[in-house]
């Protein structure tokens, strides 16, 4: 026969041990707080010819691989340049896999190019990888891009060979040999 009366914890009495896991929505989170909205991940499936200077314009796909998962709506491309979907700031992650062909030793960089008003592009970070001929290897790098306005912050990718010897990026339509990935971080 009591009534049934609402309790109020004290103001700072509720701890995370007393919350379920899984029943705080997002949008119930503090401003500031930062989660990842967008994750994604990109490759070239036709191996490269030996261009030195040049960027990387076509054969790009988003990964499709088995287990493959996204977050968000992901990046557009657009003959190899590569748009954000909502500002903020992004881990821009590349991975590049290289084969000597023939020539002498060699090396080949491949640089990550960045623009803030949509025309003018500037490198923010490389890789290099050298090697004889037939030899094959690897660089990885990664770049901080802070994405203030989805319309004139873009990113894109170019090579230089040295020597003019015969390199090339490989590539695969199965998994990623050369690629880059995203995710963005938090708010600008």
């Amino acid at each position: 026969g009591k009534a049934v009366q609402t309790v109020t914890p004290a103001s700072g009495s509720v701890t995370n041990a007393m919350i379920v896991d899984g029943t705080i929505a997002e949008s119930k989170l503090a401003s500031g707080v930062n989660t990842i909205t967008m994750a994604d991940q990109w490759r070239i499936t036709v191996n490269t010819s030996n261009s030195s200077g040049e960027d990387i314009t076509s054969n790009w796909e988003r990964s499709d691989s088995t287990a493959y998962g996204k977050i968000g709506t992901g990046m557009t491309e657009s003959s190899g340049i590569f748009s954000f979907p909502e500002t903020g700031i992004y881990l821009v992650m590349v991975q590049a896999v290289v084969q000597v062909r023939t020539g002498a030793a060699s090396a080949i960089r491949v640089h990550l190019k960045a623009t803030t008003n949509n025309s003018t592009y500037t490198e923010v970070s490389s890789g290099e990888t050298s090697g004889d001929t037939n030899s094959s290897s690897s660089a990885s790098f990664n770049a901080l891009i802070d994405v203030t306005d989805t319309s004139n912050v873009k990113i894109k990718l170019n090579t230089d060979v040295n020597n003019g010897t015969d390199c090339r990026l490989l590539a695969d339509t199965d998994r990623t040999r050369t690629g880059i990935t995203f995710i963005r971080l938090g708010d600008t």
